[in-house]
């Protein structure tokens, strides 16, 4: 069984690919940091806690947290953060 199926990328992108990719790109990066910067939100519990445990510790003391959270969006939302500096550098 053959599969028929072509490449579906140029092999030699022109301006019109690059510039195209670069937009959906940055458009996409910057989706995602105003999800991150607008819709995020967090919670902290027993700061003064932590902070006090992390200020009074001895060096050679461990400190060991526990954090959880739950989110769906956590791989887009960062390639966002990552993704769109680089864009707009280039």
């Amino acid at each position: 069984m053959s599969s028929d199926v072509k490449w579906p990328f140029p092999r030699r992108p022109g301006l019109l690919w690059n510039t195209a990719s670069t937009v959906t790109l940055a458009a996409v990066g910057g989706f995602s940091k105003l999800l991150m910067r607008v819709l995020n939100d967090a919670q902290v519990y027993n700061m003064a806690v932590l902070t006090e445990a992390v200020e009074r510790r001895h060096p050679s003391q461990p400190l060991i947290t526990v954090s959880n959270h739950a989110s769906c969006m956590d791989d887009p939302l960062m390639w966002g953060e990552m993704i769109l500096p680089l864009v707009l550098l280039a």
